[in-house]
Parts: C-alpha cells; structure tokens; sequence
C-alpha cells in the first residue's frame, strides 16, 4: 500500500508502462516480486501516479470536457483538491484566483521566490500574492519549460509590434511571417480573452495577474538577463499536445487564454476531474 496525494492504492505491482512522477517512492524488484526500499528519482514526469495516467482516469470522473478556440478565453471553476488538465500544441496563458476571496491571486514572483527557481514543473506550486498554495503541478508532458518572466500578448502589444516592422530583427521576423499589414497580426490577445471570460465574475484587466505561461519555452541569458522566444524548437508534434495537470489546493476561479501566438496559435483541450 502506498499515499499518493492523500489517497490510499493496493498495488501487487505497478501498472505497465508507468512512469514514476514522486521523488522518495519504494521501487519494484523485478527479480524479487516485491517493494523493495531503495528510493530513485525521476528527472522528467509524464504522468501523475504510481499506476500511471490511465489508473488515476479510472479513479476520477470527468465532469467538463472543454475546447477553448484560438484566441479566446474561458473560466472554470475547481475546488479544492479537484484536478484541471490542459492538453495544447500551442501557448496557453493562466491565471487563478481565490474562489472564496476574488482578492487573492496568482502571483508570478511569489511562485518563484518561494521555491528559488524560475521553472517549474511536476510537484512544483503556483502561490499566490500571499504565499498560499493555490494549484500543484502533477503532471507535465512538454518537453520545454514553462515560462514566468513574461506578461501576456494583447492589442496594445501587437500594435507596438506593427510600428517596429521595419527595425532591427524585428524586420526578418515579419518577413518570415509573411506580416504585411496590421491586420495580418492578431487584433487582439490574452489579456483580452481573460478579460472577457472573467467578465461575469466582477474582475477588471487591472486586477488580472501576469499569467503562468504554459508551453511557452524561452531562453533566459544567464549574463544579460535577455529573454528569447524559443517556442518552435520545443512545440509538440500536430496532432500530438502536450498536457499539464493540476491539483487546486483551494477553491480555485481558473482562466486561460488560448495564445493568438502570432498566427500559430491553436484551440486547447481543457479537462475538469473530480
């Protein structure tokens, strides 16, 4: 018998093809049919339990099964210890709030000082402005890293973008884009869709945090600091999306934007589980 996230499973040995998400865990002698003690660690999580993804779905029931279209936005709500999956080929922004205290929000820097990193990953956490724990990462199948330096993409940004088109590199960035006129940019971005699906709940764009960006993969200078969109080198293969699961440590208010992403953006799968 063994706890994964406060719930107890019987096992005689573990389910095929699971990968282990869990640092600490008594591991599976092959030779000796039993759990033996010696701990290992796994670098890189696909999946949430012991017995694998397909165990933890016959477990828990699947109460919302969304598409949220490109550029566009939409809430959801999870309670405490529920479960969201995000299934993606392109950038998703998130955010959360307190469902029991609009107020309190995700915060940026608070999920990075508190953990003395600027990726995070399985069994990692998303804190809010003061500190509490808001969602748990479970699972995570991108093979790039998630981003936390940036804001969101919105209309103003875009137009900022279109009065650079003819300045440094961002002239052979538009070439290869094909972008020749303004309207050959998104007309509008994140911050706009999370505007609009936190509409019905009273939040302004003021009071909307700079997101979680997920499956937005950038390199950071270590020297300069310098933030570089690298996104394409790590994009999940058509027809394949990446996926994260969290866990709401609290009653969760959930938005997220699918990512114009200059043209490249596409529809995302959202899951509720309970």
């Amino acid at each position: 018998m063994y706890n994964i996230s406060n719930r107890m499973y019987m096992a005689s040995r573990p389910y095929d093809g699971a990968l282990i998400v869990l640092t600490g865990i008594t591991q599976w002698d092959n030779a000796g049919g039993s759990w033996t003690s010696k701990k290992f660690y796994q670098k890189r999580a696909a999946i949430v339990t012991l017995l694998g993804r397909r165990r933890m779905e016959m477990e828990m029931e699947m109460i919302e099964d969304t598409v949220v279209p490109t550029n566009s936005g939409r809430s959801f709500i999870v309670r405490q210890g529920k479960v969201i999956r995000i299934l993606a080929e392109s950038v998703v922004d998130l955010v959360t709030f307190n469902l029991d205290n609009l107020q309190e929000r995700f915060d940026q820097a608070r999920t990075k000082a508190n953990q003395d990193k600027i990726f995070v990953s399985v069994n990692d956490i998303l804190f809010s402005k003061l500190n509490n724990p808001m969602m748990t990462i479970l699972e995570d199948t991108y093979k790039g890293k998630h981003d936390l330096q940036y804001g969101m993409c919105s209309k103003w940004r875009y137009d900022q973008l279109w009065e650079k088109r003819n300045t440094g590199e961002w002239k052979n960035f538009f070439m290869k884009l094909e972008v020749q006129k303004r309207e050959d940019l998104p007309d509008h971005g994140c911050l706009e869709n999370l505007i609009d699906s936190l509409r019905e709940y009273g939040i302004s764009g003021e009071d909307i945090p700079s997101p979680f960006n997920m499956f937005q993969n950038m390199r950071v200078d270590g020297t300069t600091g310098k933030l570089t969109w690298w996104v394409d080198p790590c994009r999940p293969e058509p027809g394949r999306p990446a996926q994260m699961t969290l866990r709401a440590d609290m009653n969760c208010l959930v938005a997220i934007s699918a990512c114009p992403e200059m043209g490249k953006g596409k529809s995302v799968r959202v899951q509720i589980l309970i």
